[in-house]
């Protein structure tokens, strides 16, 4: 972790919002990819948990929250207070819904009342962000009703990693219909990789041995 953003985390956490709105600003204003070159420290950040959750509290800069709820997610802060944060955050126009989307995926029976919100940000234009909702749905209960449109339509999407989880995330349903049907053979045939090989399995009916009624049921061994 590089000194310079040390102190601008440092300052963030400040009881001056004016400077919290400078350091959120100047942190704004780094390289894309910036923190994946220089990734933060935890236990850095973990020892600012408190200076941060009451910046994000009293602050009047929606750009100095974001920071906070950003940096606590991304070192993995728990706590309901924290999943509170977590929860609010998860809108489309959110610039950080990787970083939410992982934290999510740690515990994500948390966050099972998030399903409808996950589902739709699943046609993100962002294709990381949609493999990640794919990933997080698949350790989701679902329902075939309300949830198999959704993942249907991404058995078409561009991204393989996407497409894979999205069909691992039908095998939880156990159910297929005509519609499904067709969207599977249409992956299939244009498609040569791992999501088509679980969609063959899935049209033979050859469901993993950890599906089941409770979908992470496999986690707990």
């Amino acid at each position: 972790m590089l000194k310079a953003d040390k102190l601008l985390i440092t300052q963030l956490a400040s009881a001056e919002d004016t400077e919290r709105q400078h350091a959120a600003l100047a942190l704004q204003a780094l390289p894309r990819g910036h923190f994946e070159d220089h990734p933060p420290s935890r236990k850095f950040i973990l020892g600012l948990q408190a200076a941060l959750l009451l910046a994000y509290q009293t602050s009047a800069s929606e750009l100095v929250r974001d920071w906070c709820v950003q940096l606590l997610a991304d070192a993995q802060v728990m706590g309901a207070e924290m999943e509170g944060l977590v929860k609010a955050a998860l809108q489309p126009e959110c610039a950080f819904l990787k970083t939410l989307l992982y934290y999510i995926s740690l515990n994500p029976r948390r966050f099972q009342d998030c399903k409808s919100q996950i589902l739709r940000l699943s046609a993100h234009p962002d294709e990381e962000v949609r493999w990640r909702c794919a990933y997080v749905l698949e350790m989701l209960v679902l329902d075939y009703d309300s949830d198999a449109a959704t993942l249907r339509g991404l058995f078409a999407d561009s991204c393989e990693t996407t497409r894979t989880y999205a069909v691992l995330a039908f095998k939880r349903l156990r159910r297929l219909e005509v519609e499904d049907i067709s969207a599977l053979q249409a992956l299939i045939q244009t498609n040569a990789d791992a999501a088509s090989a679980h969609a063959q399995d899935l049209l033979a009916g050859r469901i993993d041995p950890y599906c089941s009624a409770d979908p992470l049921a496999h986690q707990r061994g």
